[in-house]
């Protein structure tokens, strides 16, 4: 609210369509107030999704097989329980202390 009492020109609000909420996917709507600002003070735009960007990965492994085929690699797909699906981003340390973003 008083961001847009105070806004001089234009105001920009912004919502996330899609979250990842403990590892899955979910939908979400624009807030109360969002939905409240008159149609005709507004614009809808869509960020686009280029498939084409996005880097082809293996196979998701899970954390145990992945360690017992010979470690992580980068950008290699894991299954975490509490975490889900993911991407290897950084590995750090060696042995039982390596880590893995």
């Amino acid at each position: 609210y008083v961001g847009i009492t105070r806004a001089r020109q234009r105001v920009y609000l912004c919502h996330a369509e899609q979250r990842r909420w403990y590892g899955k996917e979910t939908q979400q709507n624009p807030s109360r107030f969002v939905r409240e600002v008159p149609e005709a003070l507004t614009q809808d735009v869509r960020a686009r999704v280029n498939a084409k960007l996005r880097p082809k990965a293996p196979p998701a492994l899970s954390p145990a097989a992945a360690m017992a085929a010979g470690g992580l690699q980068l950008r290699q797909r894991v299954h975490h329980a509490k975490f889900g699906e993911g991407v290897v981003l950084a590995i750090e340390g060696e042995g039982y202390h390596t880590r893995a973003q």
